[in-house]
């Protein structure tokens, strides 16, 4: 087929046809953008914070602990009802500095992707923190992991 009998083609389609050509095409174009940005939106990078350079080092009951605090935490800031666990954060908050940091990099590696950041940033942003919520807070924040 030449390049006139294809010309002759498309001047026979209606207007209409045209329209619908065009919008198919503009549609597929703003849906490939769309999901591309919203893709590239969803991730989140927060870096890793450096234990203290005090030379401590995880034993193996810290280890496990922080995993677990890590998880009633989440637990505990999702909380529909918003009734905060005081206990929790007064047992974290009776940690050494190097627990502390690893609470908070175990926290933004497995929940840092949500929608609220940092585990710095989740407690700043709760509504109503209890004390010793407030004391973890300003401990992490002297830890410059913000």
């Amino acid at each position: 087929m030449g390049a006139l009998a294809l010309k002759n083609k498309v001047n026979k389609l209606s207007t209409s046809s045209k329209f619908m050509g065009i919008g198919a095409i503009a549609i597929l174009i703003l849906s490939l953008f769309s999901y591309y940005k919203g893709k590239a939106s969803g991730t989140t990078n927060i870096d890793f914070a450096p234990l203290p350079k005090n030379n401590q080092v995880l034993n193996e009951d810290e280890a496990k602990r922080i995993r677990v605090y890590t998880r009633n935490i989440h637990e505990d800031l999702t909380e529909i009802f918003g009734l905060r666990d005081h206990d929790l954060y007064e047992q974290m908050n009776s940690e050494r500095d190097h627990v502390i940091v690893s609470i908070y990099n175990d926290f933004n590696d497995l929940y840092g992707k949500e929608e609220k950041g940092t585990l710095t940033q989740w407690i700043i942003d709760e509504v109503a923190p209890s004390l010793a919520m407030d004391i973890f807070q300003n401990r992490l924040l002297a830890l410059n992991l913000g």
